[in-house]
């Protein structure tokens, strides 16, 4: 039995105390079976402009290298 299967990831993030939107960004992939798994977690760059736009692009940067460099099993 696959372990995801048991125990799926999941994600909380909150906004916080000082601002309105949240801006952190979530990464998992389960594409390539258990020991080629990733997880990552971007906090966003809360007040700088833009910051959920940042987290975004650091998880798709990771996704990208993962791809690239892991080996279906």
């Amino acid at each position: 039995m696959n372990l995801n299967e048991q125990n799926p990831p999941y994600g909380v993030s909150m906004t916080g105390k000082v601002r309105e939107n949240n801006e952190d960004s979530f990464l998992y992939t389960n594409e390539r079976g258990w020991l080629n798994q990733l997880a990552v977690v971007c906090d966003g760059i809360g007040g700088s402009m833009h910051g959920e736009i940042a987290s975004y692009l650091c998880c798709k940067y990771f996704y990208e290298i993962y791809k690239r460099y892991t080996q279906p099993i």
